[in-house]
């Protein structure tokens, strides 16, 4: 019986997680985009506005440009524009390359946004040693830094102005 006890305080005390062992990826961003005169050009009722099926997304991987779909994701198209509306503005959510990290820890992604539109963004992440944590630290739009991470903590939005 004591055996019996013994191995059931073990085998509990032995599947308990650290709590150091949680897994965060912080790798999506808010982007807002506005025309020179100010209009949301996420906002369907805006004149021009994008729509989200003209967009597409592509990784930079090993030189290539490929597009990203998976059908079986929630967002199969690495992208969404949200419904929430922050500070009158709306958004698209982006999922940016994080394979292929390059020797500084830097992706490339590609926003097309259909009839020869594309934008660059280059995005730096931090890893962490024997982790999978995962955290975006810096962003450039179209070779502009536009983001970057402070001890504060940030929102992970920018706004472009086309």
């Amino acid at each position: 019986m004591k055996l019996l006890i013994i191995l059931a305080i073990m085998f509990s005390l032995y599947s308990c997680k650290k709590d150091n062992d949680a897994v965060f990826d912080e790798t999506s961003f808010d982007i807002s985009y506005f025309d020179k005169n100010g209009n949301d050009l996420l906002d369907t009722n805006s004149p021009n506005s994008y729509k989200a099926s003209d967009i597409n997304i592509y990784y930079l991987l090993d030189g290539i440009k490929v597009k990203q779909y998976q059908e079986n994701l929630e967002y199969p198209k690495f992208f969404y524009i949200s419904n929430e509306i922050r500070e009158n503005k709306h958004f698209m959510v982006l999922f940016p390359n994080r394979k292929n990290l390059d020797e500084n820890n830097r992706a490339i992604t590609y926003i097309n946004f259909g009839d020869n539109r594309e934008d660059k963004v280059e995005c730096e992440f931090q890893t962490y040693e024997n982790s999978s944590n995962i955290q975006v630290v810096k962003i450039w739009y179209n070779d502009e830094l536009k983001w970057q991470y402070t001890d504060g903590g940030s929102s992970r939005w920018i706004e472009i102005i086309k």
